[in-house]
């Protein structure tokens, strides 16, 4: 049917095309409706596939925001009793410090300066040794140099008189 109008409609006159004719309103009405029919299920198909791909998107996003959150839960229950405890150590130590008395103070004090003393000697003592031994070893270096100059002066002083 569709090639026998196809047909008419090619031998028709320009004249003879109008919309009352029958051959055109059933190629207008029925074939380009079915033209119509075809693109909106072309379109229909894609439109469905991209919105089957977007719900699988949502969902994996919906299942990964899920999983972060359900981690981030986790581990603030898991660091809560971590800090709480910490705080509590902190607050300890500071009342450690709050609660010594002043004669423990002292006492520590002078243990600390009777021991930045003991080092202090010590460290003099070694410094003292070392200078010393420093003054020692410049003595011994003079010492040969003079020896030397002496026993220069004889070789000088025997040469000389070899020579006369």
């Amino acid at each position: 049917e569709v090639v026998v109008t196809a047909f008419k409609f090619s031998n028709m006159n320009v004249e003879r095309i109008s919309e009352e004719n029958p051959t055109v309103y059933f190629v207008s009405q029925n074939l380009l409706n079915e033209l119509l029919l075809n693109l909106d299920m072309s379109t229909a198909a894609i439109t469905d596939n991209i919105k089957s791909s977007k719900d699988t998107n949502v969902f994996a996003f919906l299942m990964l925001l899920c999983g972060g959150s359900l981690a981030v839960l986790i581990s603030a229950a898991v660091l809560m009793p971590i800090i709480r405890k910490v705080k509590m150590n902190k607050q300890d130590v500071l009342e450690l410090f709050m609660n010594v008395k002043k004669p423990d103070i002292d006492e520590e004090l002078s243990k600390c300066k009777k021991f930045n003393s003991r080092f202090q000697i010590a460290h003099e003592t070694e410094i003292n040794q070392a200078d010393h031994e420093e003054e020692k070893d410049e003595n011994a270096e003079q010492e040969e140099a003079k020896d030397g100059k002496v026993r220069k002066g004889c070789l000088l002083y025997t040469s000389e008189a070899a020579d006369e």
